[in-house]
């Protein structure tokens, strides 16, 4: 996003027409055309692995258009967070209260999931609200709150204010230690604590119930443009964002940064990266080989995704393997992430058009774009991220084309993450009729080389 009774259904989906392996499901998690839903994170449970849980952003209909311009953000649930656990794998769903809708909070936004390597399960999300008695800020106000749950997502503690502002936050869990970390922007400067253009960081090492006190994640000598990525192994967070400028380099440039103290101090440096590359970049960690990381930065021609890996910390790094579709396409809304045995993937939508038709999407764009259909994409690299598979087609079907007005407002994220045996992903996709949530699941084996 850009910025209460209990209640319990079984959501029971079939699966969407045959595949290869005969393992592979596709179901629609959110049906429900009062609601535009979108930007998912689906989990798995560390401890069982028949355990998934998935979190998701929903929006009431008729939609503002533009995101925000007539929003009803004084209206509770305008703006909401659906929750939903498995217990067989994913095959059948059960939908559970949002546990971050309490107390003052009115609106849920940018929902996260993460399983601590306990089998405790951490959701967390934008609590917002308005203020009443501050007309001066009409827009919404809050912090990220963050609950737990012990039992799998059915039953939750109460939310705990973390002390990071709203917009775009990211939820890590280091499988190693436990310790939760989040990253954070500032959607309102002028009704909160948070400065624009600054992206924070706080950590947990008591399982969310006190947090550290939020630092920046660049520095003056490597400064970003609000943007980061983290991901977290072995006791060190790692961060990946562009630098328009960093001391003594030639820019853009590609800054990797490490942490073992919640961002008291930080080992900084400029990975070498080839010519061409955008503005979208993701590290990932890698829990099985210490010091392992790849950076995903998707090409300035938006039709490749070029991967950066490194095995001893940042000091030296892989030429970049490309991973793109053939025919050429451009890719958006893209995530990657470590299986615990180290298999790298990457997951991707792809627009079903020419790349010289499809506009540059930019963020308060004064007339609505053009879209067009998009299908879902995958790739994975056994060898922590050096040789990938083809690409594979993991949407049964393409999605028609996104609402052109818009904009971004309710779907700015795809997710995947990877156990043993299998990719388990989720996106928003239009092909019931209006934006609705997805989840799929293939198996690892049905990537080939």
């Amino acid at each position: 996003m850009r910025i209460a009774s209990v209640f319990s259904a079984m959501i029971t989906a079939a699966v969407l027409g045959a595949q290869a392996s005969g393992a592979s499901l596709e179901m629609q998690i959110v049906s429900d055309q009062s609601l535009r839903a979108g930007e998912p994170e689906v989990v798995v449970n560390p401890r069982n692995p028949n355990n998934l849980a998935y979190y998701v952003m929903t929006q009431r209909l008729p939609y503002s258009v533009p995101f925000g311009a007539t929003a009803r953000w004084d209206e509770k649930g305008y703006i909401d967070c659906y929750l939903a656990v498995s217990f067989d794998r994913g095959r059948t769903w059960e939908r559970r209260p949002n546990p971050v809708m309490t107390g003052r909070v009115t609106l849920c936004g940018d929902p996260m999931l993460a399983f601590g390597p306990d089998g405790t399960l951490y959701a967390a999300a934008d609590a917002m609200y308005i203020d009443p008695n501050n007309p001066k800020v009409p827009g919404p106000m809050g912090e990220v709150e963050v609950t737990r749950s012990l039992d799998g997502g059915r039953n939750w503690g109460s939310p705990i204010v973390s002390g990071t502002p709203i917009d775009r936050p990211f939820l890590m869990a280091d499988a190693s230690d436990g310790t939760l970390y989040i990253t954070s922007s500032c959607a309102n400067p002028p009704g909160s604590y948070c400065e624009p253009a600054i992206r924070y960081l706080i950590a947990s090492r008591d399982k969310g119930l006190t947090w550290s006190n939020r630092v920046p994640l660049d520095s003056p000598e490597f400064p970003s443009k609000g943007a980061g990525s983290i991901s977290a192994a072995q006791g060190w967070l790692a961060v990946a964002y562009l630098s328009p400028a960093a001391t003594g380099k030639n820019c853009p440039c590609l800054v990797f940064a490490r942490t073992k103290d919640a961002g008291a101090s930080w080992a900084r440096s400029v990975v070498p990266t080839a010519a061409g590359i955008g503005e979208q970049a993701q590290v990932v960690a890698d829990p099985k080989r210490p010091g392992g990381y790849a950076i995903v930065v998707q090409s300035a021609d938006r039709v490749s995704f070029q991967i950066y890996v490194t095995v001893d910390g940042g000091r030296t790094w892989t030429a970049p393997t490309t991973v793109a579709n053939e025919p050429r396409k451009v890719g958006f809304k893209s995530w990657a992430s470590y299986s615990p045995d180290g298999v790298l993937g990457i997951f991707w939508r792809a627009y079903e058009a020419q790349p010289e038709d499809v506009p540059v999407f930019r963020f308060g764009s004064p007339s609505p774009l053009k879209t067009f259909p998009y299908t879902i994409w995958g790739a994975i690299a056994r060898d922590g991220g050096k040789v990938f598979s083809r690409p594979l087609q993991l949407s049964q079907t393409p999605s028609p084309a996104a609402d052109s007005k818009m904009l971004g407002g309710t779907d700015d994220l795809s997710f995947i993450v990877l156990d043993h045996t299998d990719a388990h992903y989720a996106w928003g996709d239009w092909r019931s009729g209006d934006l609705q949530a997805w989840y799929g699941r293939t198996p690892l084996a049905d990537f080939r080389p």
